[in-house]
């Protein structure tokens, strides 16, 4: 065939002249599937790509593409794209939202900001006791817990 780019220029000439091809318009709608498939299935694919290219195909093509894709695919997909957001179990679930990321009628979930810190006492004042009052504590020394034979052994040594 051609190189990679005359491909497309192919695909282009043809869709130019659809009507010399009415017996190709099954094959032509799962060429489209499969490429777009393809794109999103590739590492590459980010939210601004998928935007793109759903904004490209309009809703009803994108959503048909989608919906031809493997479960694992739109799993991996909606990770990537959304990784902090929620993780639906059920594919319909997993396929609404990426339509949903892909339409711009949700948002990618953001990092929570951590809540701040109340005083908490150190790790090395036991219950019961009081934290030294100047707020720098000196780490007693721990014992260790004995058990097993070096418990027996400990036992009859006393």
């Amino acid at each position: 065939m051609a190189e990679e780019t005359g491909i497309f220029q192919l695909l282009k000439a043809i869709a130019g002249k659809a009507a010399l091809f009415p017996a190709a318009l099954d094959a032509a709608r799962r060429s489209i599937n499969l490429i777009v498939g393809a794109q999103l299935s590739a590492d590459a694919a980010d939210l601004a790509s998928v935007r793109k290219i759903a904004a490209l195909l309009g809703p009803a093509a994108f959503a048909e593409a989608v919906d031809g894709l493997p479960s694992a695919k739109v799993k991996a997909l909606v990770a990537r794209i959304d990784p902090l957001g929620p993780a639906p179990a059920a594919a319909p679930e997993r396929i609404r939202h990426l339509l949903a990321l892909a339409e711009g009628k949700a948002q990618p979930a953001t990092a929570k900001a951590k809540p701040p810190s109340k005083g908490k006492t150190p790790a090395s004042v036991r219950p019961g006791e009081a934290a030294p009052a100047d707020g720098k504590s000196e780490a007693a020394p721990r014992r260790r817990r004995i058990t097993g034979r070096a418990a027996l052994r400990a036992s009859d040594e006393r």
